[in-house]
């Protein structure tokens, strides 16, 4: 995958397997991303813990409903 970003400080240094691994504070995406790839490595109770704050924000309720591998949210305002 190939990110293309601005950062306000970067961190590099090699695991104990020798890969590159890159830490990056302040990120703001810069062009495209292939958003499937993206996706997969996300953290999703971050995400939904995100989308919590915002929706309080604007006083509204997210209901969850999981179902195997599909997630449905419906959202009251």
């Amino acid at each position: 995958m190939k990110i293309k970003c601005k950062y306000d400080r970067a961190h590099g240094y090699l695991d104990s397997q020798r890969n590159q691994i890159m830490e990056l504070d302040g990120v703001v995406i810069d062009g495209t991303v292939d958003t499937r790839q993206v996706l997969e490595q996300l953290d999703f109770s971050v995400i939904d813990e995100w989308v919590q704050e915002r929706l309080a924000e604007m006083d509204a309720i997210a209901d969850h409903r999981s179902e195997r591998q599909s997630v449905g949210m419906s959202i009251t305002f």
